[in-house]
């Protein structure tokens, strides 16, 4: 290629590399927000060079992000105006940012309200999950499924058999609801389109499943009982079982920043997965014990119960630091959402609040329940579940 240097008609200068081949300018969408994150879209120049990666700017703080349309830009600051800008890149080069977007506002969201809520049945119910506009919630020791499309209103439904489920997860590519026992008496799953009405499936592996989580295509469940399995399913409705690097009482895995992760109770031990099929030891900085991770703006973040004052948190699953809570409790599960981590209490009204697995507030629940399922999902909002119980709760953002 001939040496070019020149200018085009946007100003940049480029020696060594012909103009044709820098990416133009994107054209910018409306950009919304929710809480602290933004939602950037944007059109790719149909001129000059094609680009391979598209980043996006707020002005002020410079707070980047990375990816296709429309892009997430989280960890804004509640009450700022930002404005974006977006550009993108080659092998060759980077091209001229896009014109400024309209200016939008963060909203620092609380959770600081709660509300009561009453579920259908009284049974010892799991983690909530959110999905194609449902809320679904299985139950332990039951064939009784609960189902909401507000999280305030449910239906009693009925699963493939009566077991302990330990969780259910949706799969948008799929279409499909994935509930999974766990027991080392039954083994088995179930699938559905909606929540209400299922069909049986199976495990390759009798033992105790975790309650399943989803990402990139893909369900992933882990065997908690100190064993070295995981299972994966790319449709929903079969699971094949692969390695952990060591057997340990792997907790539910969550997927965040594209990547699978689970941690074990009472250890170090910890596991990533970009895949959900080749898995990678990592350790962590804390044996506390604990029952749930979650991810959201960037982190991930795990509490402890016994009762306890331990969590820790991670911005890569792979290195983690421990932390402090401001109140000791049963934190048996945690959610994260809208740039807001919740935990609940088993045993007591309390809840804490954090932006970033660091800070926490305390909250109060609607009253004292074995509070033990949590999720986040649809209008912005966290459901909790109770043990043996049709108390339930709910907080908007």
């Amino acid at each position: 290629m001939a040496n070019v240097k020149r200018a085009n008609t946007l100003g940049i200068t480029k020696t060594g590399t012909a103009i044709s081949d820098v990416p133009d300018a994107p054209t910018i969408g409306t950009v919304t927000v929710s809480g602290t994150t933004a939602s950037v879209p944007y059109t790719a120049a149909v001129t000059g060079g094609t680009a391979t990666t598209f980043t996006a700017t707020s002005t002020p703080s410079s707070i980047t992000a990375t990816g296709s349309s429309p892009i997430s830009v989280a960890g804004l600051s509640g009450g700022t105006a930002y404005t974006f800008k977006v550009k993108g890149t080659n092998t060759t080069a980077t091209g001229p940012e896009s014109s400024a977007s309209n200016s939008i506002t963060a909203v620092a969201t609380t959770y600081a309200t709660w509300s009561s809520t009453t579920l259908a049945n009284a049974v010892n119910w799991r983690s909530p999950r959110y999905g194609n506009g449902t809320w679904v919630v299985v139950a332990k020791t039951s064939n009784v499924v609960n189902t909401s499309t507000n999280g305030t209103s449910w239906t009693s439904r009925t699963i493939s058999s009566s077991a302990d489920w330990s969780g259910a997860v949706y799969g948008s590519v799929q279409g499909l609801w994935s509930a999974i026992i766990g027991s080392d008496v039954v083994s088995g799953a179930a699938s559905s389109p909606d929540g209400i009405t299922w069909t049986a499936r199976s495990m390759p592996v009798l033992n105790y499943w975790a309650a399943p989580t989803y990402g990139n295509g893909t369900y992933v469940s882990v065997i908690g009982n100190n064993q070295s399995t995981a299972g994966y399913s790319t449709n929903g409705t079969s699971y094949t079982a692969v390695s952990l690097p060591s057997g340990a009482l792997w907790i539910d895995p969550t997927f965040g920043g594209g990547l699978f992760v689970t941690l074990a109770s009472g250890s170090t031990a910890a596991a990533t997965s970009t895949d959900g099929i080749t898995w990678t030891a990592r350790t962590t900085s804390s044996s506390m014990d604990k029952n749930g991770v979650a991810y959201t703006s960037g982190t991930f973040v795990t509490t402890g119960y016994g009762p306890s004052t331990a969590s820790m948190t991670s911005t890569n699953g792979i290195n983690w630091t421990t932390r402090t809570l401001p109140n000791s409790g049963n934190w048996y599960r945690i959610a994260g959402g809208n740039d807001v981590f919740v935990t609940v209490d088993y045993g007591s009204d309390k809840a804490l609040t954090s932006p970033d697995g660091i800070t926490w507030t305390l909250r109060t629940l609607p009253a004292v329940r074995d509070w033990y399922g949590i999720g986040f999902g649809g209008d912005n909002r966290f459901v909790v579940t109770s043990w043996a119980s049709t108390s339930g709760a709910t907080s908007i953002g």
